[in-house]
């Protein structure tokens, strides 16, 4: 924790500290060590002349990263005065490495007083000093997978791409879930079974699965409050719906929801109706049914349809609010993504993006699956492969990721950097889990067995640290395995990856079967405090 973060703290701690005896050459008042994980707030700093006979000068200033800056300069304090330098009004914070040091023009003349917090960081906050690469398959910058195939999701009385039928009306410009104006009144007028129809989604002919989803506004009490979508491949050239007779749950999606409630009395067909506070979120997947001929997905919507009981009646009226229907392209899940006269179709799906500074590519090689925060790795074809970076050819550094192996005795790559066992790697190999350095030439490894920290249901946290004689292997935060190795790290231009050994230009190997989440590497050790730290940041959303 480089900068101070004041909204979310572990602890506040007051400290003080007292030097008696300035004298001509810098003193270190107060330092804030580098891995502190801590900010310090300046609360006073006050000089007191203990001479009751001369006026002395003081400098007080903050060093930071080698460069001194003057908080006070050369001010005079008069023979038995105080002079107060810093208030609780105008603070200062010292960051990782500050450290407030202070001269007197005559030695023995001046005492200094300072009383400052100690700001201990969130436990929720991930570490970031020194971070080199950083890939989250949750993040949207890092992985985005963005994409609706609809067109004027945001409006569907646009006419040339949602058509209306029989008697009712569509309103836009209505506030959805995000508080734009972007979703549309469906209301029955005369029970005619009015319904709204997308033009249709061009699909192709095999097995490929869609995500589809929309948000309906929630009622209370409403006359006909159940509302109505159907979801269907059909055939232009012979004007068929498939399946319209025994509508198989993963080709025909009919939820049925009852505004006021969020039940969905057609819930055997699979789906989930989701509590988004004054909405309803409805999410499901449909199956193409790789029949020649259906090539067009639709969705249509149905303000006012049913009984309470669910059953179709054609003779109810009533409105709805929807918002923002969604088609993607299975495994993809990111609600919701809004659209106008285009649809949008994610264009870095093939790659990886690093959140760190460094800004590394990564691409995705022989489709690795993606889920809606990890990929997940076949262990016979998969990788990902990134170019090159020498901010990673370092002589410390910290691996960490975050996987969930579907086999505890495997062959498997979580990282490598370099070709293959001439840089630093972490991954499965038979029975263990290895920590590998290519020092001089010669290969060292931490060695831990894989099936007493891990098992093929859970999802583990996995942390290789190393310096020059000290290494260590963490796993879920506890430390596991450790090294002594010490020497000077081999370094090439070979990449890094992911999946799989050999970097962004080697021969491949040990290809991983599991997934894999995250992945972040530091130019530093962690320390075990820290390594802890990202653990806890990040355990509940792998459900530990």
């Amino acid at each position: 924790m480089t900068a101070p973060n004041i909204v979310d703290v572990a602890a506040i701690k007051g400290e003080s500290s007292i030097k008696t005896t300035l004298t001509t050459s810098p003193s270190t008042i107060v330092f804030n060590q580098v891995d502190s994980n801590q900010v310090y707030k300046l609360n006073s700093v006050v000089v007191t002349n203990v001479d009751g006979t001369n006026a002395a000068d003081v400098t007080v200033q903050l060093a930071r990263q080698g460069v001194d800056y003057s908080i006070i300069s050369t001010a005079s304090v008069p023979a038995d005065a105080s002079l107060i330098v810093v208030s609780k009004e105008t603070g200062i914070y010292l960051e990782e490495g500050d450290a407030i040091q202070a001269f007197a023009s005559a030695n023995g003349d001046l005492d200094i007083s300072v009383s400052y917090e100690t700001i201990s960081e969130t436990a929720n906050t991930l570490v970031t000093r020194g971070l080199v690469l950083y890939l989250d398959a949750a993040d949207l910058n890092s992985y985005d997978a963005s994409e609706n195939m609809l067109v004027y999701s945001t409006d569907l009385t646009q006419a040339s791409v949602w058509g209306a039928y029989n008697a009712g009306t569509r309103t836009a410009g209505q506030t959805g879930y995000d508080g734009t104006a972007t979703a549309t009144l469906l209301n029955d007028t005369d029970g005619t079974y009015f319904y709204v129809v997308n033009q249709f989604v061009t699909v192709p002919v095999n097995t490929q699965k869609y995500n589809i989803s929309f948000y309906v506004k929630k009622t209370s009490g409403g006359t006909a409050p159940y509302f109505g979508c159907n979801t269907f491949f059909y055939d232009p050239i012979n004007s068929l719906y498939y399946d319209n007779v025994t509508y198989p749950t993963d080709q025909w999606l009919i939820p049925r929801i009852n505004t006021d409630t969020g039940v969905d009395s057609n819930a055997a067909r699979g789906g989930n109706v989701i509590d988004k506070g004054d909405w309803w979120l409805y999410e499901n997947v449909i199956t193409h049914p790789n029949v020649a001929g259906y090539t067009r997905l639709y969705i249509e919507f149905i303000p006012a349809i049913l009984t309470s009981a669910g059953v179709e009646t054609g003779t109810a009226t009533g409105s709805a609010i929807v918002w923002n229907p969604q088609i993607q392209a299975f495994p993809k899940y990111s609600y919701p993504v809004k659209t106008f006269a285009t649809a949008v179709t994610s264009t870095t799906e093939n790659t990886w993006s690093d959140l760190s500074t460094d800004a590394s590519i990564g691409e995705l090689v022989n489709a690795p699956s993606f889920s809606p925060d990890f990929f997940t790795f076949d262990g016979s074809s998969n990788y990902i492969k990134i170019p090159n970076s020498t901010t990673l050819d370092v002589q410390t550094f910290t691996v960490e990721v975050w996987v969930k192996t579907n086999n505890t005795f495997q062959d498997g790559f979580w990282f490598e950097k370099g070709t293959v066992n001439t840089q630093y790697s972490l991954f499965q190999s038979n029975a263990f889990i290895r920590c590998r350095v290519n020092i001089g030439g010669g290969i060292y490894d931490i060695v831990v067995t894989t099936a007493t920290y891990m098992n093929t249901t859970d999802w583990h946290h996995v942390v290789f640290t190393f310096t020059s004689g000290s290494q260590v292997c963490y796993i879920n935060g506890s430390q596991v395995g450790t090294g002594t190795r010490s020497g000077t790290l081999s370094t090439n231009s070979g990449g890094m990856s992911i999946g799989a050994y050999g970097g962004y230009t080697g021969g491949r190997g040990y290809y991983y079967d599991g997934s894999l989440a995250m992945c972040r590497v530091y130019n530093r050790v962690l320390s075990a405090t820290e390594v802890l730290q990202n653990y806890n940041a990040q355990k509940s959303r792998f459900g530990l």
